[in-house]
This record gives C-alpha cells, sequence and structure tokens, in this order.
C-alpha cells in the first residue's frame, strides 16, 4: 500500500513567487532532492525540490500561479515500510555476512546485521544518510 504525501512551499524568503516552468509530470519517479517546480521572485529564480523520493500522484499548480509558503505544491506515492521491508531484506541478506573469525562476538554481530538493515530501509525510504 503507497501513501499520499503533500509537497507544500517550504520557506523561500519571499512573500510569493510565481512558478515559471513544472519541471515534472503525473507519474514521474522522483529521488529526494530532484527538482518540482521552477519559479521565479523579483530577485532569482531557483528548483524547489522534492522533500523525499516517490511518484508524483498530481501536481496542484500551473504555470503563472504565485504561491508562498505552505502552499500545496504536489501529492507523492511513497513506498509504506511493509512495501520496503522485502528489499530491505534482500539487500540484507545479499550483504557479505560478517565473519565470526573476525572476532566479533555474538552480540556485536547482531549489532552490525541490525545497523546494515537499518542503513538499508533508511536508504529505501529517502529518510536519512547514515554513516557506518
Amino acid at each position: 500500500m503507497s501513501d499520499i504525501k503533500e509537497v507544500l512551499v517550504p520557506d523561500l524568503g519571499e512573500d510569493s513567487v510565481e512558478v515559471i516552468e513544472i519541471c515534472v509530470s503525473v507519474g514521474d519517479s522522483l529521488d529526494a532532492e530532484d527538482s518540482i517546480v521552477t519559479v521565479e521572485s523579483d530577485k532569482a529564480s531557483m528548483d524547489i525540490p522534492a522533500p523525499f523520493a516517490g511518484d508524483i500522484a498530481e501536481i496542484c499548480v500551473a504555470v503563472g500561479d504565485k504561491i508562498s509558503e505552505g502552499s500545496l505544491l504536489a501529492k507523492m506515492k511513497t513506498a509504506s515500510a511493509a512495501e520496503a521491508a522485502p528489499a530491505v531484506e534482500e539487500t540484507v541478506s545479499s550483504a557479505p555476512a560478517a565473519p565470526a573469525a573476525a572476532g566479533l562476538k555474538p552480540r556485536q554481530h547482531q549489532q552490525l546485521q541490525h545497523q546494515l538493515l537499518l542503513k538499508s530501509l533508511c536508504q529505501i525510504l529517502g529518510v536519512m544518510k547514515m554513516s557506518m
């Protein structure tokens, strides 16, 4: 089951800006930080990026619209945790296991597996980057 999340206009430092280009179409798959629209103020033009990964379900603005912070920009389908879980399990099971011969105690080995699982889940959901 996919979740539908709203994409709102972030604080742009302006009262309102004009949409000058829509960079996506309904059905497009985006990664976090991919551009959704380009807007223009009196001072500059800038892209508004996707805050998370997903598929564009609906575009809620048109070229020429004036938008401001908090305006609804688009709706995106995101994978639910249940859909992402099988992919995470595949990633973790295909990752090289930490060998017991490397001197890891069973508890340390389990912690390492949990870290790898969490890292994979975060990458799939686009939640955050995690360094290990």
